[in-house]
């Protein structure tokens, strides 16, 4: 598992991403986004699971992450359209009514600022750093010791988390320091998980692109109050597919990588992908 490896999962998503989408356009269907959504993560899963079961990967290398232990769920969190629209479907219905309000204090702050005040991810399960319109059935406790809401369709930046300690991101979370929040292998592995992620991500968005979709990488927290605001979420995500602006554009990332861009790097990745076959 090695570089190559990666290179062949983000033209396998650009695959996937292209042949679900022309079929979400031609049946004017964008609940097919949510099915693209899951495609993907179970692409990004797969490849996770193929690296942490190799024989010769070190111990110190595999991850320490379980589930309850959420220091990284204190970050900033960028996905794409598709995710989004996966998010915001399974998002459970109590949360989904002050979602809005949740998102008022989060979508402002950057990464420093957020690990400094310990601002939760207002998807996990904990009435920490909640609103009012948090259900009581949601058990009370610590923000760093909760479980996601939205596991299952969590975004590819949450499943790239891989961190070798968890003492070491409890001792970080404690200094506050966003560098340092998620500890991972000093040691800069060609295997390493996140690379495959986003390979995945990368294959995605080029696809997104190319099939005449805007391929915004959006804020979490800004994007999901942008939807709250608005009568039919719905409705966004069908100008989303006819490539219209839309009211998402407000949450892009600056640093998301243009239309171009994208498209030189999918075909250089698939052109690696055919002088390896």
């Amino acid at each position: 598992m090695d570089v190559n490896d990666a290179i062949k999962m983000g033209v396998r998503a650009f695959e996937i991403t292209s042949v679900m989408l022309a079929s979400a356009k031609r049946q004017k269907e964008v609940g097919i986004l949510d099915t693209l959504a899951i495609e993907l993560a179970t692409l990004a899963d797969t490849h996770a699971r193929q690296v942490a079961d190799l024989p010769d990967e070190p111990k110190l290398a595999r991850h320490d992450c379980k589930k309850g232990c959420s220091y990284c769920c204190h970050l900033s969190v960028a996905l794409t359209v598709p995710e989004l629209y996966s998010l915001w479907l399974n998002i459970p219905a109590p949360l989904r009514k002050g979602v809005g309000e949740l998102a008022k204090d989060r979508k402002r702050m950057g990464e420093v600022e957020r690990c400094r005040q310990k601002m939760p991810c207002m998807l996990l399960d904990t009435l920490m750093g909640m609103s009012e319109y948090e259900p009581a059935r949601l058990r009370q406790g610590p923000s760093w010791q909760a479980n996601c809401t939205i596991y299952k369709h969590r975004p590819l930046a949450c499943r790239a988390m891989y961190a070798v300690s968890a003492d070491r991101c409890q001792l970080a979370f404690g200094k506050a320091h966003a560098n340092i929040v998620r500890p991972m292998h000093p040691i800069v592995r060609p295997m390493h998980p996140t690379l495959g992620i986003q390979g995945v991500g990368v294959g995605a968005m080029g696809a997104i692109a190319e099939m005449g979709c805007n391929p915004h990488v959006v804020a979490m927290d800004h994007a999901l109050a942008l939807l709250a605001s608005v009568p039919s979420p719905e409705l966004v995500f069908q100008e989303w597919l006819l490539g219209h602006e839309q009211i998402l554009t407000k949450a892009r990332l600056k640093s998301a990588p243009a239309p171009k861009a994208l498209a030189k790097v999918c075909e250089s990745m698939r052109a690696t992908c055919e002088s390896i076959k």
